[in-house]
């Protein structure tokens, strides 16, 4: 009997890790949504894994949120 393939076990994985990531946002994203908490397009560091935005928003903050957001209107 055959098991289940491991390219289907990988993309389970990741789709439940995006899941966790859109649920968890609240307490996983290091700042709040909306919250501006750097200068404009600064670049990756430290602080920012991603950078920011052109009003000074943390770009992996919002792509947690965007993830949220696009998870649940496609489910």
């Amino acid at each position: 009997m055959k098991g289940i393939p491991l390219s289907a076990l990988l993309g389970l994985f990741v789709t439940g890790l995006f899941f966790a990531a859109a649920i968890l946002a609240p307490w996983i994203a290091p700042y709040g949504m909306s919250e501006i908490v750097g200068d404009i397009w600064e670049p990756s560091s430290a602080d920012f894994w991603l950078g920011t935005d052109n009003l000074g928003r943390d770009l992996l903050t919002r792509m947690i949120y965007g993830g949220r957001n696009t998870i649940f209107v496609a489910s």
